[in-house]
């Protein structure tokens, strides 16, 4: 991360530095200033009036080059910030659908929410930290110039200074990564709160114990550690202070005294070191910031999140080919891990499938739950990488460097949807009005929504309506391969009979080759191809026969 600051901000980075390093040496100077006019003045009894311009002359060139070096780190810090968000999304948005699904949505909100967060708050930090530690640097090299002997006994305080600080920091870092992991467990709670809404106020029993076992135990948990964290820093902090007021007390009462030196040299001392306390003080404070940061850091790595954070999103990829004919499904099988699985389930295995796909055919997958066919889906899609076997689109086999080409191909419409409030037409821009109105008739839509420049004017509908909203984003998507994973479960009768009898024969005489997942056997003979599911194995059925497959058995 580091290196990324220094590649893409490294004019920004030398001239916040120097300009820094420019104002740090200025208020040296301007303090060396000070004491001088001081020791005439104990000498002569009073400050000759001509120093008075050059001192207002040295506030306003502090004034400007502080300032001038704070806008430059403020520029710099906020740069980067913007960077790494950009970055951390794109990264979520490279990686493979399966490693987010394995993730898990809780951990994936924590990460953008807390730990983009955590790194942005430490890179802010960083200049500033970067403006400070130069300003200490700078005035023990001006207490070296004063005593040489002087200054090695206060780096000798100074290393026992930053010793202790290091073993508080540690202490506190490894309460960081605690809570870090509680704060996980924490924001899954708060998903369930808002996903499970419903079933909470419904049930008063259920409500009571998810708060009382586990938000309530979650949140005390994150704050029980977040305070040992926080008791470790104030021990630092107090550490800082208490070390930096005996660095004065060591020079007035003990080197003073072993190793008297001019009053102008004591005075210069006490002044500096008095200088130097804000600066050393955010150092050690600043600490913390930056320790949250890379905590933050480890567990976005943690992720596996996929792409560099060099990279920029990049251009939408070549549009789909209407001239692949068939889609040939080889040998293809896809394993589950135990780590996706969970500790107590068995691991699952779906395949190897051997299946060809013509294009214009409308294939109807079937089978009970957990069969596999919303895997094969996934596979299908692209979204799954398979365990072994291949996909080939035409004469285009599926691999990593034309996957989103080969995504391309399908709209979908998974049971799991997610629906946008933005249309957008096959170029990837917003769909005009007049192409989305006839839509919303035809999907018995109007009334319900509108649309503005391509914007939904809502997404608040029942179940079955906004099924047939992510329908009318397909549509306009007009993809040559589309798949709707048990799309009429939610609709009405006459509904779902319009969708198999009109909108699917429609669909299909315009070319669009279709894959139904669907349990509705009634229709299984309008397929040109039935495919059922059954502990990951896939049987081909005949359509015309496929729905008394399915019919229940008459009763004993």
């Amino acid at each position: 991360m580091l290196g990324m600051i220094v590649k893409h901000y490294r004019g920004l980075l030398l001239g916040s530095s120097m300009m820094s390093a420019i104002s740090a040496i200025a208020g040296i100077l301007l303090i060396a200033f000070i004491n001088q006019q001081v020791a005439a003045a104990g000498s002569s009894g009073n400050v000759a009036p001509d120093n008075l311009l050059l001192f207002l002359v040295g506030l306003v060139a502090l004034f400007s080059l502080g300032t001038l070096s704070q806008v430059l780190l403020a520029r710099l810090s906020t740069s980067v910030v913007a960077k790494l968000r950009g970055n951390i999304i794109h990264q979520v948005l490279s990686t493979d659908y399966a490693q987010l699904e394995s993730a898990g949505g809780h951990r994936l909100q924590a990460t953008m929410v807390t730990d983009v967060g955590a790194i942005a708050g430490g890179l802010t930090v960083l200049p500033t930290l970067l403006f400070n530690l130069t300003t200490v640097l700078l005035c023990i090299g001006y207490l070296a110039w004063l005593s040489p002997l002087y200054c090695g006994l206060l780096l000798v305080a100074l290393g026992i200074l930053a010793f202790g600080a290091y073993l508080l920091t540690n202490q506190a870092r490894k309460y960081f990564m605690r809570l870090r992991e509680h704060e996980d467990g924490l924001f899954q709670s708060f998903r369930t709160l808002i996903d499970g809404g419903k079933e909470l106020s419904l049930n008063s029993q259920r409500k009571h114990w998810f708060f009382n076992q586990r938000v309530l135990p979650g949140i005390e948990q994150v704050k029980n550690t977040e305070l040992t964290a926080q008791v470790f820093w104030s021990f630092n902090s107090s550490w800082t202070n208490l070390i930096v007021f005996g660095l004065m007390g060591l020079v007035v009462y003990g080197l003073y005294r072993l190793f008297p030196v001019s009053p102008e040299v004591l005075v210069s001392y006490i002044f500096v070191i008095i200088y130097f306390i804000g600066p050393l003080g955010f150092v050690i404070t600043a600490m913390q910031p930056v320790t949250r940061a890379m905590v933050s850091y480890r567990k976005l790595n943690s992720l596996q999140l996929a792409g560099s954070q060099e990279q920029t999103l990049a251009a939408p990829c070549a549009a789909p080919t209407n001239d692949w004919h068939s889609l040939t499904i080889k040998g293809l099988k896809y394993h589950y891990s135990q780590a996706q699985c969970g500790p107590e389930e068995t691991p699952f295995t779906v395949g190897p499938i051997d299946l060809t796909i013509k294009q214009g055919q409308m294939l109807f997958l079937t089978g009970g739950n957990g069969s596999g066919k919303s895997t094969f889906a996934k596979l299908l899609t692209g979204l799954y990488q398979p365990s072994a076997g291949s996909i080939v689109l035409g004469k285009n086999p599926l691999n990593e460097h034309n996957r989103d080409w080969y995504r391309n191909h399908f709209s979908t419409i998974f049971s799991d949807y997610f629906l946008f409030d933005c249309a957008l037409d096959k170029a990837g821009q917003l769909a005009q009005d007049e192409a989305i109105a006839p839509l919303l008739q035809k999907l018995q839509l109007t009334g319900k929504v509108t649309s503005q420049a391509g914007v939904l004017s809502t997404t608040r509908l029942s179940q079955g309506q906004k099924k047939r909203l992510a329908l009318l984003l397909a549509y306009l998507e007009d993809s040559p391969i589309m798949l709707f994973d048990e799309w009429a479960a939610d609709q009405d009768p006459h509904f779902r009979h319009v969708f198999y009898h009109q909108l699917l024969p429609e669909l299909k005489a315009q070319g669009k080759t279709l894959i139904v997942i669907s349990h509705d056997d009634r229709y299984f003979h309008l397929a040109d191809s039935v495919i059922k599911f059954d502990n990951g194995n896939a049987i081909e059925l005949n359509p015309s026969e496929a729905g008394q497959a399915f019919a229940p058995a008459e009763p004993v």
